[in-house]
């Protein structure tokens, strides 16, 4: 009750304007709900996705992970004894995790709720486990504890190192660098807006000195490479947070999409394919986080010099 009360004091705190703008809030939630049930890049879930599974074992230690799930289980056997606010908060997150399980939607802040809940979970095993092994007798649940204890600060203390690499390294800030070093001015780049170069769709990038055009799919800007060359286009640049969908055996097409699908993902292959990959950027090791995607750049023609202007006469 007091984790909830905080819970809510702090989300009061940060969203209090949401209480002169219910209407706002509503059609916010209804949009988003909808967003992430069906409505995501035409695509909906043939079933139970492995992508949040995977996160969630990724994003919390296994001994934290054992630690909640054997709590959770002494829950659930003594579910008797339990009050309706204690209920709710045993069986609401795992409503909510294989809800998000049937998602079309690969984010990994939809998973934040779950990782806080398992790991209130594991605090309040480890609470027990401390309660119990304070009594006489109980020499093997004391040493299991600080074995547990060091496991988890060690975890802690890599996890912290790595996810800082994440925000010094990123591979969109990486991704700027390389490009403004090494496109010629001549180039004519189509990216997603996932690769963060420009997250305008529209009209070209002033930092750099080629021109660009910004798209979230590729396939909403070009039809196939023969398409994109016509279109003058040098260098493609892709995203995984945009592309690894159409991969993923888990999605299917949402009805009346089935053929924009279809041509997007044949348009994925033929570039990786046929277009010359010359850099990536990515994790070191996978990371939980909507930083340090992986991204591709790919070069489908060589960029021509622009012809010298003829003197007016």
């Amino acid at each position: 009750l007091i984790f909830l009360a905080a819970l809510a004091a702090t989300l009061l705190l940060i969203n209090w304007d949401i209480l002169f703008e219910i209407d706002t809030f509503s059609e916010g939630l209804r949009f988003e709900s909808q967003h992430v049930a069906t409505e995501h890049s035409g695509f909906v879930a043939r079933g139970f996705g492995a992508f949040y599974w995977r996160e969630l074992v990724q994003s919390v230690p296994w001994a934290a992970l054992a630690i909640a799930a054997a709590y959770w289980i002494h829950l659930a056997m003594t579910w008797r004894s339990r009050n309706a606010l204690e209920l709710g908060m045993m069986c609401f997150p795992v409503g909510y995790f294989l809800f998000l399980s049937l998602s079309p939607v690969q984010m990994h802040r939809y998973l934040l709720p779950v990782i806080v809940w398992v790991l209130w979970l594991a605090g309040m095993g480890m609470a027990e486990w401390i309660r119990r092994s304070g009594q006489k007798g109980h020499r093997i649940l004391r040493a299991g504890l600080t074995v547990t204890a060091v496991c988890l600060v060690g975890w802690q203390a890599w996890q912290t190192n790595s996810i800082l690499h994440q925000f010094r390294d990123d591979s969109r800030k990486e991704l700027r660098t390389w490009v403004a070093a090494n496109l010629p001015a001549e180039s004519y780049v189509l990216q997603e807006t996932y690769a963060g170069l420009s997250f305008n769709r529209q009209r070209n990038h002033d930092d750099f000195r080629f021109d660009m055009r910004a798209s979230l799919c590729i396939g909403d800007a070009i039809s196939s490479l023969e398409d994109a060359r016509r279109k003058g286009f040098t260098h493609i640049i892709v995203c995984d947070l945009r592309y690894a969908r159409y991969f993923d055996p888990v999605f299917a097409a949402a009805p009346g999409d089935e053929a924009k699908v279809k041509r997007d993902r044949a348009l994925y292959e033929q570039l990786f394919h046929e277009g010359e990959l010359i850099w990536t950027g990515g994790p070191a090791e996978p990371l939980p986080g909507f930083t340090n995607p992986t991204v591709r750049v790919y070069r489908i023609q060589t960029p021509q010099p622009a012809a010298p202007r003829t003197p007016a006469s």
